[in-house]
């Protein structure tokens, strides 16, 4: 048999690994039958994908279906350039059709969401896709739905949707996924390949539809019946292959792509005008009824009577600072007139734009070089309208207030929410979540406790940092006693709010809940934490993570060499001795493009390399623009990697929910410096009373920003 199927494959020049694959599968058919085999251990083997690689990326048809796919998606994107092009992969699986689109779309504008019904599949592409950002992972069914509709602006479905129970149901649910415009690629089955009835049919899943394969007893779609659920639900086929008649066609597997249909409604004006005369006065009665056809290109609105807008009387600004404000907002928002009381955020801004207004108040208004970014930005927090912030800019009354009201309750609301600042000492990484707050009109105060006092804070000894951090800020908090108080902490910010509500209990006022979002905790040993020590001195090492917390592409940088590498190479310099950076530019063998990559960093200054992150940034809001600011805020960075290193869980007799992130790929403390975890076993073994677990979608950083902290919110602050 195996010489057969040898001389067959040689003959054909099919797939090697495939054609093994069939041939396993025939031996193995009794077993199968009899259920004394599992049909995924023969696709994968102990838990290997290669066998599953070479069924769906490296057999005939495969290559050629993924090449066109490939050539479908870059077509589509070229038309779109010039905004995010949003991608959503469905039953990615093992990324047979992945590998080459992801490889051929890095460096553009593109959002990936790579989805599958395992977590097995998407952490193995975590693994596989390392460092690229762009991509997201998400655990999709197609069969429960649970994605966002007129989102995407394409599809993937390599290989999937036969296992749909019921096959329209689910295009009609992939096509409210895309948008207007978006398209549709589906690689599958297009006859039933009897090939496949002795090995992929078995695996879990191929069964109980309630489609016509139901009644025909198959398994696969045939090309008619594409064509047919198509028509159903509303798309268009833009491409087919093959044809039949094709040779190509008899290996029973093809593509479409696909777009939406522009139904146009049948209505009926004598029916519309008796509905209205229901529902209306006879003087709100229109004269005539025109039906006009709705164009997707934007024309339908230049065809339509102009109506008069309905205005809303603003009280308009009034000194000359007022008016450059407002000149320099509503170049920001888009809007030609903003009324001095109307709240930044609730006309349009948010943390993107924030960041932008705060650059553009610094390059037109001298009055404002004396305040400094974070200045800046809390002020606008705080006092988010253009009255109150021209009053602060000409009496030059910064705040001195450590906590800063983000939004203020109702006066009968007896429950206020605290958020810590997070690594880098600011309230930045909360931005998104405070504006989805304030568009849900969140009825409860929140505060932020922002790091001021800079030079202060950094005069705090690392052994203590977050333990006299805890002291300080409950003698802000205490005033709030007689409030239901939760405390929130993002990385760093979770210790704080921790040590902040062990020393309010230790003076009789409780913290209902303590929330901490990707808090990890140091949990080795003293060498191995010297050790550490001695890596985390080196300023090379840590702008690499520094570059990413602030949203830099550290690529762009120079920062070329992943983490995994870097730590490879740091652990044999540590091998040999203790660890200075200058080490790094000594490595040869196989870590020479490590050693080239730190000589090239080292021949710049750690202030041009700062610069050089800042710069770098991509859609991100801006910590900081002078090189002071830089300068402070990576100090305080490292300040507080420093002081996790060292800080020990004490107990605890609070409540505390710990959210860990899904994605651990991109978690720099994990990735660089060992001990650290997000495992909620380290704080367990400090008898901490009650803890509740959860996870959070994406990673360190991108589960506090959009899209991902939409859903994560619900987690983070629950009942809202």
């Amino acid at each position: 048999m195996g010489l057969f199927m040898g001389g067959v494959e040689k003959q054909l020049n099919y797939g090697e690994g495939f054609v093994r694959y069939l041939e396993k599968c025939s031996k193995s058919l009794t077993q199968l039958f009899r259920n004394e085999i599992a049909p995924l251990e023969l696709l994968f083997p102990h838990g290997e994908m290669t066998t599953a690689v070479d069924t769906y990326q490296k057999t005939l048809s495969s290559k050629i279906l993924n090449h066109m796919a490939e050539c479908a998606v870059l077509e589509a994107y070229s038309e779109k350039k010039g905004k995010v092009f949003r991608i959503l992969e469905v039953g990615a699986g093992v990324g047979g059709t992945s590998d080459g689109i992801i490889e051929r779309l890095s460096e553009q504008n593109v959002e990936y969401y790579y989805t599958d019904v395992s977590t097995y599949f998407l952490n193995k592409a975590k693994e596989r896709y390392r460092g690229k950002n762009w991509i997201k992972y998400k655990i999709f069914d197609i069969n429960k739905g649970g994605m966002e509709e007129n989102k995407f602006d394409l599809i993937i479905c390599a290989n999937v949707l036969h296992n749909a129970k019921n096959g329209i149901s689910v295009l009609q649910q992939l096509r409210g996924l895309i948008n207007e415009e978006g398209l549709l690629v589906i690689l599958d089955a297009i006859k039933e390949p009897y090939y496949l009835l002795t090995s992929i049919e078995f695996n879990d899943g191929l069964s109980d539809f309630d489609d016509f394969r139901n009644e025909d007893d198959s398994t696969f779609f045939e090309r008619k019946q594409w064509e047919y659920m198509f028509g159903q639900v509303g798309l268009d086929i833009v491409a087919a292959y093959p044809e039949e008649g094709e040779a190509f066609f008899g290996l029973g597997q093809g593509i479409f792509v696909l777009g939406v249909q522009n139904h146009h409604m049948e209505i009926n004006t004598k029916e519309l005008r008796a509905y209205l005369k229901q529902q209306l006065e006879e003087y709100e009665l229109p004269n005539e009824i025109k039906i006009v056809p709705f164009l997707n290109n934007g024309k339908l609105m230049n065809k339509l009577p102009k109506t008069k807008e309905k205005t809303v009387s603003v009280e308009q600004p009034k000194t000359e600072l007022e008016m450059q404000l407002e000149e320099i907002w509503g170049e920001v928002l888009n809007k030609e007139s903003i009324g001095r009381h109307e709240n930044f955020f609730a006309i349009g801004g948010d943390s993107l734009l924030l960041s932008q207004i705060i650059a553009k108040m610094w390059d037109s208004l001298p009055e404002t070089k004396a305040w400094s970014w974070g200045d800046l930005m809390r002020e606008i927090l705080e006092t988010p309208t253009i009255a109150e912030m021209a009053d602060k800019i000409e009496t030059k009354e910064k705040s001195h207030e450590a906590i800063t009201t983000l939004i203020e309750g109702t006066s009968e609301s007896r429950i206020v929410y605290v958020i810590f600042h997070a690594g880098t000492g600011s309230l930045v990484p909360y931005l998104d979540m405070i504006k989805i707050l304030r568009e849900r009109e969140f009825k409860y105060t929140i505060l932020g406790i922002p790091c001021i006092e800079q030079d202060q804070y950094l005069q705090l000894p690392v052994e203590h940092l977050f333990v006299e951090l805890g002291k300080k800020y409950a003698e802000l908090l205490i005033k709030y006693k007689d409030y239901k108080l939760y405390f929130i902490g993002h990385c760093i910010g979770g210790l704080i709010a921790i040590e902040t509500a062990k020393e309010l209990l230790k003076q009789g006022t409780e913290v209902d809940l303590v929330t901490m979002i990707s808090t990890n905790i140091y949990d080795g040993d003293d060498k191995k934490r010297e050790e550490n020590f001695q890596i985390l001195q080196s300023n090379l090492i840590l702008e690499k993570v520094f570059g990413r917390l602030i949203g830099a592409d550290v690529r762009k940088s120079g920062f070329t060499i992943t983490d995994t590498k870097l730590m490879e190479a740091i652990r044999v310099i540590c091998q040999k001795g203790k660890f200075v950076e200058e080490k790094l530019v000594e490595l040869t063998g196989e870590y020479q493009e490590v050693a080239n990559m730190c000589q090239k960093l080292l021949e710049s200054s750690h202030q041009e390399r700062l610069r050089s992150l800042f710069s770098a940034r991509e859609g991100k809001v801006r910590h900081a623009e002078n090189k002071e600011d830089r300068e402070v805020l990576f100090e305080i960075f490292k300040h507080n990697l420093l002081a996790a290193l060292y800080y020990e869980v004490t107990d605890y007799c609070g409540n505390i929910k710990l959210l860990r992130c899904c994605n651990q790929t991109e978690n720099f403390f994990i990735n660089m410096i060992d001990g650290f975890s997000e495992d909620d076993m380290v704080w367990r073994k400090s008898k901490v009373k009650d803890i509740v677990t959860g996870e959070v979608q994406g990673d360190h950083i991108s589960c506090m920003e959009f899209p991902y902290i939409k859903e994560n919110i619900n987690l983070i602050i629950e009942g809202i």
